[in-house]
């Protein structure tokens, strides 16, 4: 019995230092290097640079024949070429001293609302 005590104390100990070591940056992507996996991010007209992970989560699309892919840093780096910026929701991690980014959620900021005709 103390066993599976000390093992879930033990489980739940990890999983808060994780959720602190993790961090969220919420901001406008405004320039993608596909090619070195570099982001970066625009908060309150600050640029920061940040190092995506190769096993960040990325969010799913829609393709036109409406099976769901994962989306692509060089399909970041199209919709940030023709909008001039995507709001993110990016979660980083530090590795190594630096912050690199481990998942991109998509978020409102940046995108024009439709108006009803």
């Amino acid at each position: 019995m103390f066993r599976k005590l000390a093992g879930a104390a033990i489980l739940g100990v990890l999983f808060c230092a994780t959720a602190v070591l993790a961090d969220e940056v919420k901001g406008k992507v405004t320039k993608v290097d596909d090619s070195a996996n570099k982001i970066t991010i625009s908060v309150d007209g600050k640029d920061t640079e940040y190092t995506v992970a190769s096993d960040c989560k990325m969010p799913k699309m829609k393709g036109k024949d409406g099976t769901e892919k994962e989306f692509t840093l060089k399909a970041l780096a199209k919709m940030v070429e023709k909008t001039g910026g995507v709001g993110v929701n990016a979660t980083t991690s530090k590795k190594d001293g630096k912050d690199v980014v481990t998942e991109i959620k998509m978020s409102g900021e940046g995108r024009k609302k439709k108006k009803d005709a």
